[in-house]
């Protein structure tokens, strides 16, 4: 069966499903599916999306593989998946007017030879070499993507 023959027999949540898996360019377990697709079908839970995604391997195994729990598409099929997606379709809530939180907290802890950080739902902790930051008075170093100045 060819991919586009493959879609024409997926329902609308099936191609979501899909759609979702084909974004990964790697084999993916179905929460990390779960959480592609929340934003655009909330109403399917973890256990849903993992129902979902064994029926289209079981269905479809020359198309949905599975390997140890997580799901993917051969290399010739995620492209043709890809192109079905809408241009311009919001890809999260904060595109389509709606953020997802009313309240955004950055931690930033400094100290001697650190950096990196953890990007959460609604916080961001980041850690940062105290050298690389302006000292009080002094011009920031660096594009502003990089260091905040709020002068």
């Amino acid at each position: 069966m060819n991919t586009s023959e493959f879609l024409s027999q997926l329902s609308a949540t099936e191609l979501k499903l899909a759609q979702a898996l084909a974004i990964f360019n790697q084999p993916a377990a179905p929460r990390a599916i779960s959480q592609t697709i929340r934003p655009f079908a909330p109403e399917l839970s973890l256990e849903q999306v993992t129902a979902h995604l064994a029926d289209l391997s079981a269905r479809y195994p020359d198309c949905v593989y599975v390997e140890r729990d997580h799901y993917f598409f051969g290399p010739d099929d995620r492209l043709p998946i890809l192109d079905t997606l809408d241009l311009g379709e919001p890809s999260d809530y904060y595109e389509a007017g709606e953020p997802p939180f009313t309240r955004y907290v950055f931690l930033l802890y400094v100290g001697q030879d650190i950096y990196g950080g953890l990007e959460h739902r609604a916080s961001t902790a980041l850690m940062a070499d105290r050298a690389a930051l302006p000292a009080v008075g002094e011009e920031a170093r660096g594009p502003p993507s990089t260091i905040c100045n709020p002068s």
